[in-house]
């Protein structure tokens, strides 16, 4: 018989500070999503900090096959906002700045278009030297107590999984290009055209100073053209950020 079930990967797994970690998956199954518990304790009074909270010190989440084949490729902050955008409810969190408060954020992974789409997912034995997780991060102790910072990883997996399962392959999430625009008066990106796209996510992030933004979303991304081809074809025409959002 054939049913979803969450196996347990990693359970408060103590990462390394400012660094990269690492850890195989499993060899073999069938995994619709990884969903990650982030959970830290606060040094001190996070206030005044930029970036207090867990997730925005994860500077890039990547999901490998086979060693460098990127099928996750994202930061910590870009996939948070994209469980949003694709769930239509944030995720689960609870964030506090005070001294000592522990903090605990999750994020969502699907290798489809949602936790236990049949048409796409991984098929962990398709790999034949293995998929790993691998998280960086710019953690200092300054910030969050000294190895308290851990992660919590569950797999939704298909036990006895049926006869074509995943058969459209999987989804993956990869950033394009990463590009300060601040000075721009326009800027192009050319999109990969060897792979259907199914989504296209923009992200435009001010600076902070001593926690406070030093300039507006808007200032910096304005308008958005998205054409084919040349600019004869366009799928969005010099439409204002404001109006999307």
């Amino acid at each position: 018989m054939s049913y979803w079930y969450w196996r347990n990967l990693k359970k408060d797994w103590v990462i390394d500070e400012n660094t990269t970690n690492r850890f195989d998956l499993p060899e073999r199954g069938h995994v619709s999503a990884l969903v990650v518990k982030l959970r830290t304790q606060n040094e001190t009074y996070l206030g005044s900090y930029d970036d207090p909270h867990p997730v925005q010190r994860v500077t890039k989440l990547r999901i490998l096959g086979n060693g460098n084949y990127e099928i996750i490729n994202v930061s910590g902050r870009q996939l948070h906002a994209m469980n949003f955008w694709e769930r239509g409810v944030m995720p689960k969190e609870g964030l506090c700045e005070i001294d000592t408060a522990e903090q605990e954020q999750y994020l969502y992974i699907p290798f489809g278009r949602y936790l236990g789409d049949p048409k796409y997912g991984l098929i962990l034995e398709k790999f034949a030297a293995g998929v790993q997780f691998e998280e960086t991060n710019n953690i200092s102790t300054t910030y969050y107590v000294n190895n308290e910072t851990k992660y919590t990883v569950y797999a939704l997996m298909r036990k006895d999984p049926e006869p074509g399962l995943f058969g459209g392959g999987f989804l993956r999430k990869r950033n394009i290009v990463t590009k300060d625009a601040a000075s721009e008066t326009e800027y192009g990106v050319k999109l990969p055209t060897t792979n259907k796209l199914r989504q296209i996510h923009i992200f435009s992030e001010p600076t902070y100073a001593a926690g406070v933004l030093s300039t507006t979303i808007f200032t910096l991304v304005q308008y958005l053209w998205l054409s084919i081809g040349s600019k004869e074809e366009f799928l969005i025409d010099n439409v204002k950020t404001d109006i999307w959002a």
